[in-house]
C-alpha cells in the first residue's frame, strides 16, 4: 500500500565549515567527487579527526523524531547490506544477517569512543550541535537549507555555513545505493490479521485525501 507523495530526498549532510575547522576535512576528497565513497570505516577515520569526546562529536542521531526509524532502521541497515524482509514480503529476516549485530555494535563503538553523541540526544539537542560546529555529520534532506538560514537568522550558526549532501554510509561490498522508499526506509508489509489491514487502507485513503 502507498500513499502519492513529492518527497524531499533525504542523504547525509556533512558540515563543510565545522570539518574544515576543526578537523577531519581530508573526509570529501576520500568520498570522490560524486560524493558516492561515505563509508562506516571512512567515517570512523574522519570522526576520530574530528571529535574530541567531549564537547565535539563527529556523528549525531536525534532519538526523540521518527527518523531513528526510518533512518536508523532503514537506511543504516541497507547500508550494511541487511535486508528487512524476505523476497516474498511474508518474514523479518534482520536476526539472519549477522552484519545486522555489525551495523548497531558500530553505532555502540562509536559512541564509546566519542565520535557518535551520546546520552540519546533529542533533534534539538543534534542541531544545537550541529550549528555550532560540535557535530559534522547528521541525516537530513535538502531543506536542510532552509533550516540553515533560519539558525543563521537566530544567530545560532555562523555566515557563511557550507553544508555538503552526500550518500548515504555503506560498506565496501554494498557500495553507494538508494533505498527506492523516500523517507520511509522502514515499512511493514504484509500483515496477517484482517482487521489491522483494513485499518491501514482507512488511514492511508485518509491521509491520501
Amino acid at each position: 500500500m502507498a500513499v502519492p507523495a513529492f518527497p524531499s530526498a533525504d542523504m547525509t549532510a556533512l558540515s563543510k565549515t565545522a570539518l574544515e575547522n576543526h578537523g577531519g576535512a581530508g573526509i570529501f576528497e576520500a568520498i570522490g567527487e560524486n560524493r558516492g565513497s561515505l563509508t562506516f570505516d571512512v567515517m570512523r577515520e574522519y570522526g576520530a579527526e574530528f571529535s574530541d569526546g567531549s564537547t565535539r562529536y563527529f556523528f549525531g542521531v536525534p532519538t526523540d523524531h521518527g527518523s531513528v526509524i526510518y533512518w536508523m532502521f532503514g537506511a543504516w541497515l541497507d547500508g550494511w547490506g541487511v535486508k528487512s524482509w524476505s523476497d516474498d514480503e511474508e518474514k523479518w529476516i534482520v536476526a539472519e544477517n549477522e552484519n545486522a549485530v555489525a551495523a548497531f555494535q558500530w553505532l555502540v563503538d562509536a559512541q564509546n569512543d566519542g565520535v557518535l553523541i551520546p546520552n540519546l540526544p533529542k533533534w534539538s539537542d543534534v542541531d544545537t550541535f550541529y550549528w555550532g560546529q560540535n557535530c559534522a555529520m547528521r541525516y537530513h534532506w535538502p531543506s536542510i537549507e532552509v533550516e540553515l538560514a533560519v539558525a543563521q537568522e537566530a544567530g545560532q550558526a555562523e555566515t557563511p555555513f557550507e553544508i555538503v549532501l552526500a550518500a548515504y554510509p555503506h560498506t565496501e561490498e554494498v557500495g553507494p545505493f538508494h533505498t527506492n522508499s523516500v523517507p520511509g526506509h522502514y515499512t511493514i508489509c504484509r500483515e496477517p490479521d484482517t482487521a489491522k489491514r483494513e485499518a491501514a487502507f482507512r488511514w492511508a485513503y485518509w491521509l491520501g485525501n
